[in-house]
């Protein structure tokens, strides 16, 4: 429902109107006490391009310790034996 709200049928809508739906979204929170899927908070971040790139900082000469694929098979491993 949230992208919904934050996304038209002609793309994005805008970080200042999505907050703002939030924003009633957070008093019908507070009137009635109940933790609602929609919120100021989670409209803002929505909102947000979170498209981020590497080449900028590879230009720069930066050079990753390990790949993606070893980090996400220890990450993996170290959540199955805390499980």
């Amino acid at each position: 429902m949230t992208t919904l709200i934050v996304t038209g049928s002609n793309g994005f809508v805008g970080s200042t109107l999505a907050v703002f739906v939030g924003k009633i979204f957070d008093l019908l929170a507070f009137i009635t006490r109940k933790d609602l899927p929609i919120n100021s908070d989670r409209m803002r971040k929505f909102s947000i391009s979170t498209d981020y790139r590497s080449e900028k900082i590879r230009e720069l000469g930066y050079v990753q310790n390990h790949s993606i694929e070893q980090e996400i098979q220890k990450t993996c491993q170290w959540y199955l034996k805390k499980k």
